[in-house]
C-alpha cells in the first residue's frame, strides 16, 4: 500500500532534527496528501508491491514536500493582473505537480 510517514516527509525536505511544530505539521501534511491521493484514485486498487505503488510513493513525497513547504510561504499577495489584464495566480493545488502520475492509475469517473 502506498504511504507517506511524517519521518519520510521531514527527511525528504531536509529537516534533520525537527521541532514538535515541524513534526505536527509533517503529520498533518502526510495524512492530508495520502487522503487526497486516495480520493483522486477514485477507487483504483494498487497492487503491492508493484511499480505503480513505487511511483505513487514518490508522488506522495513530491506532493507532500510542496504542501509542507507552504508553511514557509508568504501569502500577503495571492495574485495580480499583468499588463494585458490576465490574472496571475501565485498558489496552486499541491496535487497539480503529481496529477499526471495519479491519473495513470485512477479509475475514470463520470461527470
Amino acid at each position: 500500500m502506498y504511504s507517506l510517514t511524517p519521518a519520510q516527509l521531514l527527511a525528504f525536505v531536509g529537516v534533520k532534527t525537527p521541532t514538535q511544530d515541524q513534526t505536527d505539521w509533517a503529520t498533518a501534511v502526510s495524512k492530508a496528501i495520502v487522503a487526497a491521493l486516495t480520493q483522486s484514485l477514485n477507487g483504483a486498487t494498487i497492487a503491492s508491491p508493484s511499480g505503480a505503488e513505487d511511483e505513487l510513493n514518490v508522488a506522495l513525497l513530491i506532493g507532500g514536500a510542496e504542501a509542507y513547504k507552504r508553511q514557509e510561504a508568504t501569502f500577503a499577495q495571492a495574485g495580480y493582473a499583468d499588463l494585458e489584464g490576465n490574472a496571475i495566480k501565485f498558489s496552486r493545488d499541491y496535487l497539480d505537480s503529481i496529477k499526471p502520475i495519479i491519473n495513470r492509475y485512477a479509475v475514470p469517473g463520470i461527470g
